[in-house]
């Protein structure tokens, strides 16, 4: 309803609570208790296991539950606990995917579906989705729909999905900016006659269908998020570590950029995972609540693969690190590279230098020379300036992921350096209680 005067302050007030605003922001009095209640949580026997505490305990208090308290506490550590103790990779993965006690799971989609205790406008309804770093359910196929109306869990009532037409008078889309493909009108749906310009937000009736209506309403609403994925990094059997970033090769996108800058486009499903199962990925991942909420970090992996497997790794501790300096010399714990961790090294971090990121290089002495473990050509040839990078980004595009391939550091214009599909970062949590 863009082009229209405000209807009654409905238009501001929905186009703040829109996706595209940004990052999921908890309320001060959230912000401000947060470390207590993941402290809390932690003494109540949680366990944060391929799952970023922050979200875990946004995830809980979106019902009201205050995890110091709250009489229901222990009942939700225990179904949380049960959920991950219970939790099985599908055929081909190496992760288990789950959701937060009190949380519906959608496998197909890869959502989990809660609704809040209380109902509010729109904008507020998104914005307590939001606060649990959730955004208002977008069902986009059938199946979605059928789950929203089930976690509803009542026959009388309407609930608030995030779908309106606030950027484009008319157009509806979805509050990930997602146009509208799927549809599930009531009759008459949306309205086109001279109430249609106040009608900018939708809600699903008690029978499932949409209905445009006034965004200051007060209705119950069900917000939806990724479920979280615990991958089982290492072959171990245990799946405690999440991933935070996977840049794939030869896009034509940034890797450096995707990984710094908040991603608002949806991703397809095969870029949340690192073995392709049927799944393509042509495009970076950008986990934003863990990039953008850094913290209770224990380690963190760097892992290279190519063919579907991995080839190269560096595990470093997280311990006191953001989410960019992590990537030091100083912090390595571990790795495939026998010699990086005693060799000196003159570039190593995240930024790099020019158009080399994620750069782990040991000397400098001319394009001929230069040699490292690991560096990621992040620009077209005309970016760059070796002829082993300009070779490189011709034939396959940038990015363009090179490693040293017998487990030392090579020079990076030898036979020793091969080029993968895909980098990783996966975290791993510790909560101190």
């Amino acid at each position: 309803m863009g082009s229209n005067a405000v209807r009654f302050g409905a238009n501001t007030a929905a186009n703040a609570g829109r996706q595209a605003s940004g990052v999921a922001r908890l309320g001060a009095t959230q912000v401000r208790n947060m470390g207590s209640q993941i402290r809390n949580l932690g003494r109540s026997g949680m366990r944060f296991v391929g799952r970023h505490p922050k979200r875990i305990a946004a995830e809980i208090m979106l019902f009201g539950a205050t995890t110091g308290a709250h009489i229901g506490i222990m009942k939700l550590v225990e179904q949380q606990n049960h959920i991950q103790d219970q939790a099985r990779p599908e055929e081909g993965q190496n992760f288990v995917s789950v959701c937060t006690a009190g949380w519906s799971h959608l496998r197909s989609s890869g959502l989990c579906y809660a609704k809040p205790p209380v109902e509010d406008t729109y904008p507020g309804a998104h914005a307590m989705c939001q606060g649990a770093y959730a955004s208002l359910a977008m069902p986009k196929q059938l199946e979605e729909n059928t789950k929203v109306m089930e976690v509803r869990n009542s026959s009388s009532s309407s609930v608030w999905v995030g779908l309106d037409d606030q950027l484009v008078e008319g157009r509806f889309s979805w509050l990930d900016d997602q146009p509208l493909v799927w549809r599930n009108w009531a009759r008459g749906q949306p309205a086109t006659d001279r109430t249609a310009m106040y009608e900018d937000c939708v809600e699903m009736t008690p029978d499932g269908k949409w209905k445009a209506s006034y965004c200051l309403d007060p209705l119950a609403a069900v917000c939806q998020t990724p479920e979280t994925r615990a991958f089982d990094v290492f072959a171990t059997g245990s799946y405690e570590w999440e991933l935070v970033f996977r840049g794939t090769s030869g896009v034509q996108q940034s890797v450096h950029d995707a990984f710094v800058n908040f991603q608002e486009e949806s991703v397809a499903p095969g870029c949340r995972q690192v073995v392709e199962v049927e799944q393509p990925c042509q495009q970076h991942y950008r986990n934003n609540v863990v990039l953008d909420n850094w913290g209770f970090i224990d380690q963190v992996a760097f892992v290279v693969y190519k063919g579907g497997r991995p080839v190269a790794h560096v595990v470093f501790n997280g311990e006191g690190s953001d989410n960019l300096n992590w990537l030091s010399k100083d912090r390595i714990i571990s790795s495939s590279f026998t010699d990086i961790k005693g060799a000196s090294a003159n570039i190593f971090s995240v930024v790099g230098g020019g158009k080399r990121r994620f750069f782990m290089n040991k000397n400098y002495g001319g394009c001929s020379k230069d040699a490292g473990w690991f560096v990621a050509v992040d620009g077209d040839a005309n970016d760059v300036s070796c002829s082993w990078e300009q070779g490189r980004v011709r034939r396959s595009g940038f990015p363009s992921f090179l490693y040293a391939k017998n487990n030392k550091a090579a020079k990076w214009d030898s036979g020793k350096v091969d080029v993968a599909d895909t980098i990783a970062v996966f975290v791993k949590y510790a909560v101190n209680v």
